[in-house]
């Protein structure tokens, strides 16, 4: 087994932007983001992470010193190696951010879109999980936090 972490962004402080603080209200959490990270520092300072994000155009793999005070991290325990993670993201590097598919969570009849996706539905998806498009960060938090 690989340890792996989930990384949540707060939206919380007084630097987040509007975006952030409107996706914590509607999905009723702290957290409007979160990050697949296969390989953190020791000091949770830094890591190699994979999402989808609309500051960064859509699904990517990134490199990210996380900002103190502003991300939770919850370490997670997956048979996921990193060939499995490379292959999965070399399909989808690229593809847009899924604005209706997160918009989706709170209103499930708004339709997703099958060629983008938004960032707790692609971790979803990663991890194996059935219908990841009905995931919010808050819900995978606190699947995930609880364990």
């Amino acid at each position: 087994m690989n340890k792996v972490y989930l990384a949540f962004y707060r939206s919380d402080h007084e630097n987040s932007r509007f975006m952030d603080r409107l996706i914590s209200r509607v999905t009723n959490s702290v957290y409007s983001h979160v990050e697949l990270v296969y390989d953190m520092a020791i000091d949770y300072h830094d890591g190699r992470c994979y999402s989808s994000s609309p500051r960064d155009g859509g699904v990517r793999s990134k490199h990210i010193t996380f900002a103190k005070n502003r991300w939770d991290f919850v370490p997670i325990r997956t048979h996921l190696n990193q060939e499995q993670l490379h292959n999965f993201m070399s399909q989808h590097i690229g593809k847009k951010y899924d604005w209706l598919g997160a918009l989706g969570v709170v209103v499930p009849w708004v339709p997703g879109s099958d060629h983008r996706w938004f960032c707790s539905e692609i971790v979803a998806e990663i991890l194996g999980f059935d219908n990841p498009s009905s995931l919010s960060p808050g819900d995978l938090y606190n699947i995930f936090s609880s364990k």
